[in-house]
């Protein structure tokens, strides 16, 4: 439900420099650290909670999924409680996209 009277935004997620995605199997948080690095871009399976492999996604292993990027505050996710327009949240995601449709 939106919740506000602003037009709707999309939203790209650009990784920084030349970074590998997430770590296959990581969890989405450690303590207070998300587990991305600045511009680091991961895909997570939404039921699990961990980061899964790029290529590796399908409707029977995941069958949903976020895309998420690292940004400043992912080292340590408490600078981020109370943020508020213009300030960073500990990571940016997409929506749930489970409908994975596979190229044949």
């Amino acid at each position: 439900m939106k919740r506000t009277h602003k037009p709707y935004q999309e939203y790209f997620l650009v990784a920084k420099g030349n970074q590998a995605l997430a770590t296959n199997g990581d969890a989405l948080f450690t303590g207070n650290a998300i587990n991305l690095a600045d511009g680091q871009i991961g895909v997570l399976d939404v039921k699990t909670n961990k980061f899964i492999n790029g290529g590796s996604p399908t409707l029977t292993t995941n069958p949903a999924i976020k895309l998420l990027s690292g940004t400043p505050t992912s080292a340590d996710f408490r600078k981020s409680y109370g943020w508020r327009i213009g300030e960073v949240k500990a990571f940016l995601e997409t929506p749930t996209i489970d409908e994975i449709h596979e190229v044949q």
